[in-house]
């Protein structure tokens, strides 16, 4: 026999022997292997899913991907991420989101026990989508005399590179003569959501009525088009601009004004069916409030004198209202809306309820409402009022009748 005891280690086949006594026992620990499978999958602008696969290792290995925008070999602390997967055995793969367009990004696979640990052969890169460029315009039209229009191209994701938009310009307008363009090209620095120009109309002193601008996508660095690659202006000739609004309910004709200095003109109010004019302001101050009540003024012309800058004129409608008289003929009441006189707005279907007294019950609806058929179930004592002008609702109601059946036993009558 032996009197000592030694262990020795084969590290290169990841063995353990250990010989007690002439006694020897073997304990293997496997390194899992790992790869990159076929690389990232479903790449787009923002995200993309890293695939990985594995075989399984003695203890089980944990796995995970490392990945960033710089390849970190076989260094751990060389990557910039780093997702842990847990331990598992065959394919695996995840989605990393919130990266850059075009821009290149490196992943490896990675699996460690207590063996070892494990990479995957080599290092797999990918490269984001471009983004797609789409332009929108801030003004659609703009005064001759150095109004301005800002056209603007934004980008569906941000991108790792400078994106340039080359621009093409046509219409009725002709460039520096009715208006100027800050540049030809946007160009939307990287990391930047989109950039703009911007149009300045130039007063030739001309009365060309309006003329329009059309702007477009000619050509694209680092991008695609996007929804949108033609979009246009409106360049406004004259001295002053004349704007309308309104809160709806109604229009105003004509829907905007070009006035030379000292000029004047006519603008028409017309409320839409069933609506009327409440009142009428300018610059901020209304011109009148009467006779602008009730539902009387339907239409109305307004005429705006010695124009000599630009102003702002709006219209205020509201809808008509009629009001609805309820009330009952006795034994009984309106318990919905009530009796008395309600405000209703036109095309409104207010609810009316009748409620009998004891030993009475609902007959049926009168008045105006019932007249014109805006009842809609008169002999209900719940329906509804189609308000379509003022109207009387009269619940009227029945005492209860019962039978009383008379008979004799025979040998006589009743």
């Amino acid at each position: 026999g032996f009197g000592a005891a030694f262990s020795a280690t084969n590290v290169l086949n990841n063995r353990v022997a250990s010989v007690d006594h002439m006694r020897i026992s073997v304990a293997y620990r496997v390194t899992a292997t790992v790869t990159n499978r076929m690389g990232a999958t479903n790449v787009t602008q923002e995200t993309a899913w890293l695939n990985g696969g594995a075989s399984a290792g003695d203890p089980a290995p944990a796995f995970a991907f490392f990945w960033g925008p710089t390849d970190g070999g076989t260094t751990r602390a060389s990557w910039s991420n780093r997702i842990d997967m847990g331990t598992l055995n065959g394919d695996f793969t995840t989605n990393v989101t919130g990266l850059l367009a075009n821009r290149i990004y490196y992943y490896r696979a990675y699996a460690s026990n207590s063996a070892a640990e494990s990479w995957a052969p080599s290092t797999t890169n990918f490269q984001t989508l471009p983004p797609a460029a789409s332009l929108s315009v801030g003004s659609s039209s703009f005064a001759e005399n150095g109004g301005q229009s800002v056209v603007t191209a934004s980008l569906s994701a941000v991108s790792y590179s400078d994106v340039t938009v080359n621009l093409g310009f046509s219409g009725t307008a002709t460039t520096n003569v009715d208006y100027s363009s800050s540049s030809t090209q946007i160009v939307i620095a990287a990391g930047a959501a989109d950039g703009s120009i911007t149009l300045t109309g130039i007063n030739d002193g001309l009365i060309e009525g309006t003329e329009s601008v059309n702007i477009l996508i000619g050509s694209l660095v680092n991008a695609t088009n996007g929804g949108v690659t033609n979009v246009t202006a409106t360049v406004l000739d004259n001295d002053n601009m004349i704007t309308v609004g309104t809160n709806g309910n109604g229009t105003i004709t004509p829907g905007s004004a070009v006035v030379d200095d000292g000029g004047s003109t006519n603008f028409v109010f017309s409320a839409a069916a069933n609506c009327h004019v409440t009142s009428i302001t300018t610059n901020g101050g209304h011109i009148a409030d009467s006779p602008y009540s009730g539902n009387t003024v339907t239409s109305t012309n307004v005429t705006w004198d010695n124009v000599t800058a630009d102003g702002t004129i709006t219209g205020s409608f509201a809808i008509d209202t009629h009001t609805l008289t309820a009330s009952s003929a006795g034994n009984g009441s309106v318990t919905t809306p009530g009796e008395g006189v309600f405000t209703n707005n036109y095309g409104a279907t207010p609810a009316i309820v009748a409620t009998p007294a004891a030993n009475y019950h609902f007959a049926f609806w009168s008045g105006t409402a019932a007249d014109a058929g805006k009842i809609a179930d008169t002999n209900a004592a719940g329906s509804t009022v189609t308000v379509h002008g003022d109207y009387t609702a009269v619940a009227n109601f029945a005492i209860d009748t019962h039978t009383l059946t008379a008979s004799s036993a025979g040998n006589g009558s009743v």
